[in-house]
C-alpha cells in the first residue's frame, strides 16, 4: 500500500491506533493481536483475514484501524 493509499484509507475510514492503544479498547492483550498478525505472515497473506483487525506495518511500528463506528461501541461499553 503506497503512502498516498494509506492517507486515503485513514481519512475516509477512522483513526489509527497502536498496538497497546487497540488492545485496551476491545479488551484484548497484545499477544493476542501478534499470534493473528504471525498466522497471516504464515499464511503468505498482506492483510487481515476476513473478521480480524486490519493492520499495517509502519516502519517499527504496527497500527491498528479503529473506525468510527467500532470506537463509538467502545466508548459506549467503557462508559455503561
Amino acid at each position: 500500500m503506497s503512502t498516498t493509499q494509506f492517507r486515503a484509507l485513514s481519512q475516509k475510514v477512522g483513526t489509527w491506533v497502536s498496538e497497546r492503544e487497540y488492545a485496551a479498547l476491545f479488551g484484548l492483550s497484545a499477544a493476542t493481536l501478534a499470534n493473528h498478525r504471525a498466522l497471516d505472515k504464515r499464511a503468505g497473506r498482506t492483510s487481515a483475514r476476513p473478521g480480524f483487525p486490519i493492520y499495517r506495518k509502519i516502519g517499527g511500528s504496527i497500527r491498528y484501524l479503529v473506525s468510527e463506528h467500532l470506537m463509538n461501541a467502545s466508548e459506549s461499553a467503557t462508559a455503561a
